[in-house]
């Protein structure tokens, strides 16, 4: 925040001007988007070290607790729409993946589907819109979104993040540290939320156990 912005929220320079008004307002929108912005990256930092310490115990003792096979990987939706529904596995269009029923979480996927009136796009104008109903048949395998759906898709695949943790079980996309850094740079991007800046890819990732783990595992 610029020293002008504080001069004016702190009361130490008088406003009197329309103009100056209208930088106020300027001022403390600017201040509630930082104020945000912390707190998703504070969580974002908690949840990414309660995850890696979660990790580090799996990786010290690897066994998936229905198979004995040594890994704590399972769970295969092939590599297209077609093989994903032959292995039973479903949609999650925040993520943009097929997943295996263990680490999909249907309720969270419902609540971020129902949070906006989302929007796709085939190009990236916004011209060539497509459908909920369409995307969520999980044929298309490349869309443009807005900045705001990317937003809430990191919000998204955090608060899975905690979720997972808890029933003992996230697929290997959260688990990747590499998409972690991916959304807190883009959170420190000031862009507008309605520009059309994000392809979204179809993904397949498989589930991954963790410590204490409690739900269930298909």
């Amino acid at each position: 925040m610029d020293y002008d912005c504080a001069k004016k929220l702190n009361g130490s320079e008088e406003i009197t001007r329309p103009n100056d008004v209208q930088r106020q307002r300027q001022c403390k929108k600017q201040v509630l988007t930082m104020v945000l912005v912390s707190l998703v990256l504070s969580v974002m930092t908690f949840a990414t070290i309660r995850l890696i310490a979660v990790l580090n115990n799996d990786i010290r003792n690897p066994i998936h607790p229905n198979s004995g096979n040594p890994s704590n990987i399972f769970g295969d939706c092939g590599t297209t729409p077609t093989q994903a529904r032959d292995q039973h596995c479903l949609f999650d269009a925040m993520s943009f993946s097929w997943l295996p029923s263990a680490c999909y979480d249907e309720e969270l996927v419902n609540q971020f589907l129902q949070l906006r009136n989302w929007t796709w796009s085939r190009d990236r104008e916004g011209l060539d819109s497509v459908s909920s109903e369409e995307v969520l048949q999980g044929d298309i395998t490349e869309l443009f979104v807005t900045h705001e759906y990317h937003f809430f898709h990191c919000t998204y695949q955090w608060r899975k993040m905690h979720r997972g943790i808890e029933r003992g079980v996230i697929d290997t996309y959260i688990a990747d540290y590499g998409h972690t850094e991916h959304c807190e740079h883009m959170l420190a991007m000031n862009l507008a939320f309605d520009s059309v800046d994000t392809v979204i890819r179809m993904k397949f990732p498989k589930c991954q156990v963790v410590a204490g783990a409690r739900g269930r595992r298909e």
